[in-house]
């Protein structure tokens, strides 16, 4: 009995040395990763915060081994699983990897390697996006499967099923690759795709729920081929426009977890407050701070969580990830995401930034929010703002929301022509981004309840007003989805293998895509023909028997245009236009080629549910 018991005495404090063996060893100090991944040589942006990741990283000083790196400032969490080390990087820093010491409060240290690159400033890169262009706007996800092999990864989920409006369908970024000569051949100039990061999340296809903010969803393709594709398209005269989120992130994100800092995420996961999307609260000088926080505090959605830009270390974190996207791809612009819910001062300064690292870059903020005045108070030196944003460009939901008018309701060009009467309210109305459609929302011909003579002369509308006017894949060929997300984030045919046919060549479009095609490629090419289109001014009249006219002009370019919203034809007089047509002595109907003599008293016909569009010579 008692060899028994000093057995079991024995077999105790083994097994107790063991469990406290293993705890010792999982609780060792190490870093899991550091973020930004790597830095260039000779940026603006200095000093770079190091956001370090890692188990029991209780770090009180850190030194690196190269006289051209400075540690400003060292950082430890509550946690012990991140620590933020700022440097200062020398002018004269030679590109290659150095090494941080991170020195621990028992005395050890723990050696990290890092990465200086050197910036590879090619022509044409960062050039911005402005009127002389035309944004074509992809959902990945949606659009075409080049590679099949990563349509299913292990352990992410929402997982593959194509008759599911809202699981994946496997569309990537090798075939937006595989297709970017069909948006050459279309005319399109620059290419805004929803976001390529990681969502490891339910519901995450459209790429809003990130999970990792320096990593490309594997089921998209990686970071490399996403480099692969602005190369390939800047090769055929196409920019890229990442679109980016500064609101929130995906509710599976690490962080969500872990909180670095208390107050990086506003609310957590068991306790939090939804915004209302009541955008107008957070202009309104009469609105009680409870709702105007809300607003910018609030999440999206459950799956959003929130992040609060007014942590300085998060603030960083974001501007830098948005730079280091910048550089790493050589992108030409951003569409960023909610704009208006974030804190106004850290946007400010975000963009701020951005510009003064490239000058020539461009980004336009998502302001989904119809009422021109308070969409305008978003545009750079906005001259009611109490804020200067420093954003260039906006969305044009206010033109949205005029155009979706004339499908509904009294189906007038009415509100087309208020909206454009209150372009005064813009800094720059040049700058908006405009359009008829897009992610979000039902798409033109669902409007129009499939009415396509309708459509057409909507799009024509759209793509000679002023403006950077953008199509959604699929707009061009008429497609008209539906209400839901699944239906208006539609696939393209022919972009799986196994498809029936194909939209991406004229032999597998339909009669009516072709028509749709023919005409937005048409429109497109005398945009770029003509710089009164692009860069000039405007003269429009007031809707006559729902009729709405314009002239478009730079020095001797002129287009004449007339929209017909009613089912028969109606008659416009050239004694209404011909004040501003100065010498004109003829008008040639871009579409038809049909040629009229100008005359004061003379007048012309324009067919329902027709534009009709005139270069005046």
């Amino acid at each position: 009995m008692t060899r028994l018991i000093c057995n079991s005495r024995l077999l105790i404090a083994v097994f107790s040395a063991l469990i406290l063996t293993a705890f010792s060893v999982s609780a060792q100090p190490k870093v899991d990763k550091i973020e930004p991944p790597n830095w260039w040589v000779g940026m603006k942006w200095s000093p770079i915060q190091l956001m370090i990741y890692g188990q029991e990283l209780d770090v009180v000083s850190a030194e690196w081994n190269n006289a051209g790196l400075k540690v400003i400032s060292v950082t430890p969490t509550p946690s012990k699983g991140y620590v933020f080390v700022d440097t200062e990087v020398g002018s004269k820093l030679n590109p290659g990897y150095y090494t941080l010491a991170l020195k621990l409060r028992n005395g050890k240290d723990l050696n990290v390697s890092y990465e200086f690159l050197q910036r590879e400033n090619g022509d044409n890169k960062y050039q911005g996006f402005g009127t002389k262009d035309i944004v074509y706007l992809i959902t990945p996800d949606r659009f075409a499967n080049g590679d099949p092999k990563n349509d299913v990864v292990k352990g992410y989920k929402n997982e593959l099923n194509r008759n599911d409006g809202l699981s994946r369908h496997g569309g990537d970024i090798q075939g937006i690759i595989n297709n970017l000569d069909y948006m050459k051949d279309l005319g399109v100039t620059a290419v805004w795709i929803n976001p390529l990061i990681e969502n490891n999340g339910n519901i995450s296809y459209h790429g809003y729920s990130a999970t990792d903010l320096y990593k490309v969803d594997p089921r998209f393709g990686t970071n490399e081929v996403y480099r692969k594709l602005v190369d390939e398209a800047r090769k055929k005269g196409l920019k890229i426009i990442l679109d980016h989120v500064n609101n929130h992130i995906g509710i599976n994100h690490p962080w969500v977890k872990n909180y670095p800092f208390p107050d990086w995420i506003n609310g957590t996961s068991e306790k939090n407050v939804y915004a209302r999307h009541i955008k107008s609260n957070l202009t309104d000088l009469y609105q009680d701070s409870a709702s105007v926080a809300r607003e910018q505090k609030g999440w999206f959605v459950y799956d959003m969580p929130d992040m609060n830009q007014r942590n300085p270390f998060l603030a960083n974190y974001l501007i830098q990830n948005t730079i280091w996207w910048i550089e790493y791809l050589g992108i030409d612009g951003i569409r960023e995401d909610t704009y208006p819910y974030a804190f106004p001062e850290y946007q400010a300064r975000w963009n701020k930034s951005v510009f003064a690292e490239y000058p020539s870059f461009n980004i336009v903020g998502e302001v989904w929010i119809e009422d021109p005045v308070y969409g305008s108070l978003y545009q750079k030196d906005s001259k009611v703002a109490r804020l200067n944003t420093n954003m260039p460009s906006v969305t044009d939901f206010g033109l949205y929301g005029a155009t979706k008018e004339i499908f509904a309701g009294e189906k007038s060009f009415n509100r087309v022509y208020e909206t454009l009467t209150q372009d005064f309210l813009y800094p720059n109305p040049n700058m908006l981004l405009t359009f008829l459609d897009n992610h979000d929302l039902p798409r033109v011909m669902f409007q129009a309840d499939e009415n396509e003579n309708q459509s057409k002369m909507a799009i024509s509308v759209l793509m000679t007003l002023r403006g950077i006017p953008q199509i959604y894949y699929g707009t061009e060929l008429g497609f008209i989805g539906g209400q839901e997300h699944g239906d208006i984030r539609a696939e393209m045919p022919g972009g799986w293998a196994g498809d029936k046919r194909s939209v991406f060549v004229e032999s597998g479009r339909t009669k009516t895509e072709n028509e749709f095609y023919t005409l937005t490629k048409k429109l497109i090419q005398l945009r770029k023909d003509h710089p009164a289109l692009t860069d000039g001014s405007m003269v429009h009249f007031r809707p006559e028997e729902n009729v709405y006219t314009f002239i478009r002009y730079k020095d001797s370019d002129r287009i004449l245009v007339s929209a017909n919203n009613n089912s028969g034809s109606k008659t416009v007089q050239m004694s209404q236009v011909a004040p501003h047509l100065g010498g004109a002595v003829s008008l040639t109907d871009v579409m038809t080629g049909e040629i009229i003599p100008f005359s004061r008293t003379g007048e012309f016909k324009v067919d329902g549910y027709t534009t009709r569009i005139f270069v005046v010579k």
